[in-house]
């Protein structure tokens, strides 16, 4: 009897403390990262052989919990802040090539090939060019405006990957001192448990996350690295950013070879009389070594030995000439060959002979980028006249870097745990990366600005030169006629007409009616107006209507056997408007992809709700069973108590 007494009494202790669980249950709902608890039961243990059982035991309380779901949900909330940062930067750029009915760039550029036309049809109109000078400094104000507009978004980008990287640390030391304070505690709190799930749910917003809850270890990892154990073992989350210098090498394949070679008919490489190389820079500035022409490498006046152009030294005048320009040296410095850097931190390189054109950037990054071409013109040495005349005219060329061998001005953004590189596959910080790192590939601001700066080269390009055939086809832009070469094919006749004064064989700027090729490098010549005449006025208005530009090469037109040279060619209007599709449909692609991780999660997170979070309904119910399991448990003890009432008042 006193036995049943004892376990009457344990089922009341385990009723009151399901029914004080059910309260905490209910007056915790609303609470962020709240998981329902369970009180824990178990039979007390019973030693002897009897067959009746000794009541019931308290084991503690306990959280509800699917690990399996709470991890795949924050797997796939991972995704979803990775197309929700994607999604902002890219509405920002949305918004900064928006076009109403009157304003942007298609409006200015319309105007502009107005203002052309309108002075076509009076050349001598001072009107007309006053407004074609006014709307060309637009063409080049508006392109920069957009430029500033991408830039200024990659700053906001660049802040924004600066502030999720020290939330990240704040979140790993927190968690770090929960997981201190839980290896200290005998018994885990559940309340230190539900905090630190709050916690990772938020970390795996900006990084990929991988947690191994082990009943004596836990291990969170980070791309797959180590950055939180159980206790305060905690690896520091850093970004770490550098600029690449841009480097134009111009070597074959072999990588020993130069790729600037004159060749004669059996294919040896000559530089003799008449030949001229050219280095043009930025489609804007030029210099040039003549053969035969005097160098003072020195500046003293003297003709010393080396200084006279010839084939065996070409290349260290050509690079003497670069380097002293004015309007090169500012940006970019050339080397005859790579260079080693000495116990003084100078550059030095062998230039006993002729190695090969090395040209670098004195900026690092991506504002340190330029272009730059070799043009190599073969005249006739039999000329009895050393001039650059097209009927002297052998062989012509141009050369560009090899592509394999040289760098692009860019930045590469490595990431860190403590010294271990870690490769972040998703959440709203590889978002940022991406768009940051100039050579992943998926960097949007880098696309845009890469197709302003090729609308800005083309534009500049067929503005600056043209050639007018006796058929009264033309051969557009200054890259078309340095690639044309003299021939059977392709005949370039004396009949033909420039665009401004491009003097060849000098180092003086060509002055065309725009230069330059990049936006930031693009101007108008607004001095060159002056002296548009009825042909070049012509071939400017027809520009307008051209539609098999080519935005990716230097030559328009048709190459050999009539092939197109881009077969994505378009007009300058039919471009623009391009890129502006490009820009809504990534933003369009973008958030179809965020509204179907939306679905995902919100799936997700009902099922998982149901099993973890309080239902007030359950609840009730449970309270109405424990209350009835605590009047039952009560009744027996009352009972017992009369029982034993009555046996001590019987008398003998």
């Amino acid at each position: 009897m006193l036995s049943s007494l004892s376990t009457a009494l344990s089922g009341l202790n385990a009723s009151r403390a399901a029914v004080e669980n059910v309260s905490n249950n209910v007056a915790n709902e609303h609470n962020a990262g709240y998981k329902k608890r369970i009180v824990n039961t178990s039979e007390i243990a019973n030693l002897s052989s009897n067959i009746y059982g000794n009541g019931v035991n308290i084991d503690g309380v306990s959280r509800t919990v699917s690990q399996y779901m709470y991890d795949n949900i924050m797997v796939e909330s991972a995704k979803k802040s990775y197309y929700t940062a994607m999604s902002n930067m890219l509405g920002d750029i949305e918004s900064v090539f928006k076009e109403t009915d009157t304003s942007g760039f298609s409006h200015d550029l319309n105007r502009y090939f107005q203002s052309v036309e309108n002075l076509r049809s009076n050349p001598d109109s001072q009107v007309y060019k006053t407004d074609l000078r006014n709307q060309g400094s637009v063409v080049v104000d508006t392109l920069n405006r957009l430029y500033d507009g991408v830039e200024a978004q990659e700053k906001v980008t660049k802040k924004s990957l600066e502030r999720d990287v020290l939330r990240v640390n704040e979140l790993l030391r927190e968690m770090g001192k929960i997981n201190q304070t839980l290896d200290e505690q005998h018994i885990a709190s559940n309340v230190l448990l539900d905090k630190r799930d709050l916690l990772e749910k938020e970390l795996g917003l900006y990084v990929d996350i991988e947690v191994d809850r082990g009943i004596s270890d836990y291990e969170l990892r980070i791309g797959g690295e180590v950055a939180l154990r159980l206790g305060s073992n905690v690896r520091t989350f850093t970004v770490s950013q550098s600029e690449i210098l841009q480097r134009d090498v111009y070597l074959q394949d072999d990588g020993q070879t130069s790729s600037l070679k004159f060749t004669t008919p059996i294919g040896a490489p000559v530089f003799d009389l008449n030949d001229i190389i050219r280095y043009k820079f930025d489609n804007d500035t030029e210099v040039s070594v003549k053969f035969g022409e005097h160098v003072d490498l020195n500046n003293d006046g003297n003709v010393d030995l080396g200084e006279t152009a010839g084939n065996d030294n070409y290349i260290r005048l050509l690079k003497h000439k670069i380097n002293n320009n004015p309007l090169m040296n500012e940006r970019i410095v050339a080397y005859n060959g790579t260079y080693q850097v000495d116990a003084n931190g100078i550059k030095v390189t062998n230039d006993t002979h002729d190695n090969y054109l090395v040209i670098e950037s004195k900026e690092e990054g991506p504002d340190g980028r330029f272009n730059g071409r070799i043009v190599i013109e073969e005249y006739d040495n039999a000329a009895v006249i050393p001039i650059e005349d097209v009927d002297n005219l052998t062989a012509k060329k141009t050369i560009y870097k090899d592509d394999y061998q040289s760098t692009e001005g860019s930045i590469a953004i490595d990431v860190f745990l403590f010294d271990r590189n870690v490769k972040i596959s998703s959440g709203s910080i590889k978002a940022y990366i991406e768009n940051l790192k100039t050579d992943s590939g998926k960097n949007q601001f880098q696309k845009y600005k890469d197709s302003l700066d090729q609308f800005a080269k083309t534009f500049s390009d067929l503005t600056s030169q043209f050639v007018k055939n006796d058929d009264n086809s033309y051969l557009y832009g200054q890259m078309s006629i340095d690639s044309h070469k003299d021939g059977s094919n392709n005949d370039i006749t004396k009949n033909t007409k420039y665009i401004g004064n491009v003097i060849t064989g000098s180092d003086e700027r060509p002055d065309g009616l725009f230069s330059g090729a990049t936006v930031r490098s693009l101007r108008f010549n607004k001095d060159v107006v002056a002296y548009l005449d009825q042909t070049k006025l012509d071939y400017l208005s027809k520009l307008q209507w051209k539609e098999d530009i080519s935005f990716k090469n230097g030559t328009q037109g048709v190459l050999n056997a009539g092939v197109l040279v881009d077969r994505s060619a378009s007009s300058f209007a039919d471009y623009f408007q391009r890129l502006n599709l490009d820009v809504s449909s990534d933003k369009e692609n973008n958030d179809f992809l965020l509204e179907t991780q939306e679905v995902v999660i919100f799936s997700l997170e009902e099922s998982y709700n149901r099993i973890v979070k309080v239902d007030k309904d359950e609840e009730m119910l449970d309270l109405i069973k424990f209350q009835a399991a605590y009047a039952a448990n009560a009744k027996v003890i009352t009972t017992l108590d009369e029982m034993i009432k009555i046996m001590l008042g019987l008398k003998r």
